[in-house]
């Protein structure tokens, strides 16, 4: 399903708050089918009494330590991995080579099955078996101990990848899966794909607009940013103001289309005729925001609220300017008029 490296960093604390999240998604869906635990679930699909349950999960974490050294939260994920997630059917296999202060007593308590090779001091083998056996055991590649057992030898697996494969094709009581975590945001997204995902939000009516995607991993699934009629400001200190005009500009032009109302701009800029139909002088557009309170619903566009606002003063005076621009934002709560603003 997935393999991490300590050279990963940002993967691996993604995937620890996305097994986080699993988890809580397993008690929800056991909880919904009134089933107490995973086993239980099986049972009850076998004998055709149940819909097919989600499969068992095994999670292998090679050298725990450095895990745990990398990323804070790995602790506390991996402990609620060991109490809960044998009822919910995620397993875990950890292994270390410097055991000593890193197991903890809740991970000791959760974990049924506890080997270990040979340790270098009786404290790593009483930190992994609580007695100090594995220290004396012979300096043989693969011989380990098990409390209860004994010494045994462990089986040398040449072809790792065939054997996953082939327990993989074993397990054929669930339907193909998604993916336990949603991957990162991509660094673009079309109007088309967010329109699709729009389409598969429950509850999103035609008035409202996908703006984005949001990053749903604490959810289980990335989700749209809607617009539901709230004005819309655009802020990016560290953006490039071209970038972040043309972000905005595209918004509004694309909420203007999907609603089938006309399109203002209103820009001051020495570049503003690169817009389609702006209003680049002040006193144009004063007079189309005193007729908003009466206008049909449209968008209004203004690439840049503090150019324009400072055009406002050297044209009418600063108190004349501050004055029509608080009516503008009290006339647009009073119409059916939606902005889209950019404040580089």
């Amino acid at each position: 399903e997935c393999l991490l490296t300590d050279l990963e960093p940002e993967a691996t604390a993604r995937a620890l708050v996305g097994l986080s999240t699993h988890l809580t998604q397993r008690e929800r869906q056991l909880s919904e089918h009134s089933f107490a635990d995973l086993a239980e679930w099986e049972r009850a699909w076998k004998q055709q009494k149940a819909p097919v349950p989600p499969p068992r999960i095994l999670v292998v974490i090679d050298e725990f330590q450095l895990l745990s050294q990398l990323h804070s939260q790995a602790l506390e994920t991996v402990n609620r991995l060991a109490a809960q997630g044998r009822s919910l059917g995620m397993h875990a296999l950890y292994a270390t080579q410097r055991p000593s202060g890193e197991i903890s007593g809740q991970m000791r308590a959760n974990t049924d099955l506890r080997l270990s090779l040979r340790t270098l001091t009786v404290q790593d083998s009483r930190d992994v078996i609580d007695v100090p056996d594995a220290a004396f055991l012979p300096r043989l590649p693969g011989r380990a101990i098990l409390p209860g057992t004994g010494e045994f030898q462990c089986a040398h697996c040449a072809d790792y990848a065939g054997v996953v494969s082939r327990i993989r094709s074993r397990y054929v009581s669930s339907p193909p899966q998604t993916r336990l975590w949603p991957p990162p945001l991509p660094s673009d997204v079309s109007w088309e794909d967010l329109r699709a995902l729009h389409v598969g939000s429950p509850g999103e009516g035609s008035a409202s607009f996908p703006l984005g995607v949001i990053d749903g991993l604490r959810v289980g699934g990335h989700y749209p940013l809607v617009w539901r009629g709230e004005h819309i400001l655009f802020l990016g200190p560290r953006s490039s103001r071209a970038k972040l005009q043309g972000h905005a500009y595209t918004v509004a032009s694309a909420l203007a289309s999907q609603l089938e109302r006309p399109l203002h701009v209103c820009s001051t800029h020495i570049h503003a005729r690169r817009y389609s139909g702006v209003l680049s002088d002040p006193a144009d557009i004063v007079t189309l925001w005193e007729e908003l309170a009466h206008a049909s619903p449209r968008v209004v566009f203004i690439d840049d609220e503090e150019e324009l606002r400072e055009s406002l003063t050297q044209r009418m005076g600063a108190l004349a300017a501050e004055r029509v621009w608080n009516s503008f934002i009290r006339l647009l709560d009073l119409s059916t008029a939606t902005l889209v603003s950019a404040a580089p």
